[in-house]
């Protein structure tokens, strides 16, 4: 099974990407989990908690941490 994050501040934005990642994976045949994230210190502390992730969609510009941040304290919290 593929799992997958999304991060971006926008709820339709998330339920758009999610709907289209699915059905395009459904279409090849690929078992997948989606998860979304408004807010990505909630991403963050799932992965404190060893959540983990084959994928992540990061939106660049977010008020909270931006996804050049997240990506950065990601890889640092994984090793």
């Amino acid at each position: 099974m593929l799992r997958i994050c999304l991060v971006d501040e926008e709820a339709e934005f998330l339920a758009l990407m999610k709907e289209l990642i699915g059905n395009c994976l459904a279409r090849k045949t690929v078992l997948c989990e989606i998860d979304i994230y408004q807010n990505p210190e909630l991403l963050y502390w799932e992965f404190l908690e060893k959540r983990e992730y084959d994928i992540c969609f990061l939106d660049i510009e977010m008020p909270q941490m931006d996804g050049r941040e997240l990506a950065e304290r990601i890889c640092v919290s994984a090793v």
